[in-house]
């Protein structure tokens, strides 16, 4: 079961970043190929919400669920992700630093059907890589609204 951990330190509040986290109309704003977020059940943010991530890769649409299994916003939260010939774990933590916040990504995944469960362990570099970009364009968005509110345009 390939995993993959990557971080990123963004100059913003632990509050700050989870509001955008947590925030499924930004989400598309930094996670390739996500073209939306659509929660289905619970409550954004709470442990137990459901929401479906609907996907586009060049001509490949596909929806992953995304379930939210603990959340602690501000410090961690962990989901539990099923759709697209996979299924994963991805685990997000936050940590104060004295230049703002470490985002701590773990993503912990297996393939669901003979194709994906034997291609998987050699995409880990890929995964690696898509992560880092992710976390670079939610560090950008982050940076930005923060910017924003401060007036520091």
């Amino acid at each position: 079961m390939p995993t993959v951990e990557e971080s990123i330190v963004i100059s913003a509040s632990r509050s700050a970043v989870s509001d955008v986290l947590l925030d499924i109309d930004a989400a598309p704003q930094w996670t390739s190929s996500l073209e939306n977020l659509e929660l289905i059940e619970g409550k954004v943010g709470e442990a137990g919400c459901v929401g479906y991530a609907h996907y586009v890769e060049g001509s490949r649409r596909y929806i992953v669920e995304d379930r939210l299994v603990e959340a602690v916003p501000g410090d961690h939260f962990k989901s539990e992700l099923r759709g697209g010939g996979l299924k994963a774990t991805v685990e997000t933590r936050l940590d104060e630093t004295p230049s703002g916040t470490r985002v701590t990504i773990r993503w912990k995944g297996s393939g669901t059907n003979p194709v994906t469960g034997t291609i998987l362990p050699f995409l880990r570099r890929q995964v690696a890589k898509r992560m880092r970009e992710d976390m670079q364009a939610l560090r950008n968005l982050v940076e930005d609204q923060v910017t924003q509110i401060d007036g520091r345009t």
